[in-house]
């Protein structure tokens, strides 16, 4: 097995919906989760990621999940927002006032 063949198999088994998880039930959708952790795993093995792209994969599993990090990193975006590229700055999104709803 290729690891392009593995990665087109991981594609196809995300693109499966959640909701519904076939004749085999929640069951069948754990076993899916598994096989996608062991592929994972596997391309990560057979075809190592760049310095850049683990030291950057590396950096977001440690700031998105904490909100003590990740406020002031996007407050710290926002500040220099005028120096970012236009790709990049179009991801911050503005200010909002404390206590306006969430945006829908």
């Amino acid at each position: 097995m290729t690891v392009d063949h593995l990665r087109r198999l991981l594609l196809a088994a995300t693109q499966v919906c959640p909701i519904n998880i076939g004749a085999h039930g929640f069951a069948g959708h754990l076993a899916a989760s598994h096989l996608l952790d062991v592929g994972r795993a596997v391309v990560e093995a057979k075809l190592p990621r760049r310095f850049a792209d683990r030291v950057t994969r590396a950096l977001l599993r440690t700031v998105l999940p904490n909100p003590a990090l990740f406020g002031p990193a996007v407050a710290l975006g926002r500040a220099v927002r005028p120096l970012l590229p236009t790709s990049l700055a179009d991801k911050l999104p503005p200010a909002q006032p404390a206590g306006a709803p969430w945006p829908g």
